[in-house]
């Protein structure tokens, strides 16, 4: 049987595994592990939601499969209580994506999650944002950041969110614009460890290319 490269393979280790041998230390074999490369070669993800963020699981479903077929990129969906403060799961995980609030990516394998959401703070919506027809218009702040590779701009779902505060290290890549308002909308920090923070991530958000490659080179640049 041959397989398009395309799919990537989904290394997902599970207690059983130990059961049948594989112990998630050394070289492992797995059936739909390639032998062409070296899986140093991947970025391995763990995919988190927040169970207190209603829209949190349909994000993450909608992202899933995009992460699923990514040649370079192994992922493992995770519940959140199992994740928060240690670093259990994919054997030496590269970064983790959180839904909470917005998206997260963090290169940290322990990470403190009051702090990692503490950047951010919620404000009532305007009336009328909860219109499905309603979008935002957002746009790129610079260029120079590989996280914005090929990102051009889109329009993506309105968010009733605004950042308390962009941190002076942190390089503000997005902008959106709803109504007169224009607001940091995405940032990226790399200091103990690469942070890429976004208040976008509705599940509609992953059917704009543009939203899908900043995500995909967010988790690439992070887990690198």
């Amino acid at each position: 049987m041959t397989q398009s490269t395309d799919i990537h393979r989904i290394l997902s280790m599970h207690p059983g595994h130990e059961r049948i041998g594989v112990s998630g230390k050394g070289t492992i074999f797995h059936p739909y592990c390639s032998t062409d490369r070296p899986a140093a070669e991947t970025v391995r993800v763990r995919l988190v939601s927040h169970p207190s963020d209603p829209c949190a699981a349909a994000a993450l479903a909608a992202l899933e499969p995009i992460v699923r077929r990514r040649e370079r990129l192994e992922c493992e969906r995770m519940d959140f209580d199992l994740v928060e403060g240690d670093a259990l799961g994919l054997p030496n995980v590269d970064c983790t994506v959180l839904f909470a609030r917005g998206l997260h990516v963090v290169s940290i394998a322990n990470f403190d999650l009051e702090r990692v959401l503490e950047d951010a703070w919620i404000v009532d919506a305007p009336i009328g944002l909860d219109d499905r027809n309603m979008e935002m218009a957002v746009s790129v702040v610079s260029t120079r950041h590989p996280v914005l590779d090929r990102v051009g701009p889109f329009n993506a779902r309105p968010v009733s969110r605004r950042f308390g505060d962009v941190l002076d290290d942190a390089a503000c890549l997005l902008e959106g614009r709803l109504g007169g308002e224009l607001f940091p909308v995405a940032w990226a920090r790399d200091y103990r460890g690469r942070v890429f923070r976004t208040l976008l991530g509705a599940s509609d958000d992953f059917s704009r290319p543009d939203f899908v490659r900043l995500v995909l080179n967010a988790i690439e640049w992070a887990g690198g």
